[in-house]
């Protein structure tokens, strides 16, 4: 059997469990607004995403038609055509089978075929070396790092910006780069 990765709109019926995902430690003090969440933040979110000015396009992302995970570009700004990339794998227990990279490609198509942006880029803190390893490994690199940019685990912390644009982009070779996609 060949698992299948994919993106679809993220529907109402997903946000408890997108809080769910948010507020676990391990993905929470890695995100930008590190507080708890409920399900009126949830609400605000998800109205905010479905409004046809919105700058942001988020996915839930599905392995085998199950959801395990969000994706999304933030904050995009049309103009100078380039956004914030958010990601992030809720289900544990598909963990190191490369479904976030796998999301990732198609996020990348998506960002840089479909809205024709010229470059995205995250913040990655020093602590999330996951991460960083897996955003160097499809080509993003670091243009520069924010000292001492965020306070996690009682400490400051660095924060590296990871960019890539759609030069130093390689779009995969759908038949041998990511064989799910045979």
């Amino acid at each position: 059997m060949i698992n299948t990765v994919g993106l679809r709109a993220i529907e109402h019926d997903d946000l408890r469990q997108c809080m769910t995902w948010r507020n676990r430690d391990d993905i929470r003090t890695r995100t930008r607004e590190n507080r708890y969440l409920t399900m009126a933040d949830q609400q605000r979110w998800y109205d905010s995403l479905t409004d046809p000015e919105s700058h942001d396009r988020m996915f839930m992302v599905t392995f085998d038609d199950e959801p395990v995970g969000v994706v999304g570009v933030c904050d995009i700004n049309w103009r100078d055509r380039h956004a914030e990339i958010s990601f992030y794998l809720g289900e544990q227990t598909v963990a190191r089978r490369g479904i976030t990279r796998d999301a990732l490609h198609q996020l990348h198509l998506y960002a840089f075929r479909e809205l024709g942006l010229h470059t995205i880029w995250a913040e990655v803190y020093a602590f999330n070396t996951p991460g960083y390893a897996l955003l160097t490994s499809l080509g993003y690199h670091s243009p520069g790092v924010l000292r001492e940019h965020v306070w996690r685990f009682g400490g400051w912390h660095d924060a590296a910006l990871m960019q890539l644009s759609v030069v130093e982009w390689k779009e995969p070779r759908w038949d041998s780069e990511v064989s799910r996609y045979r």
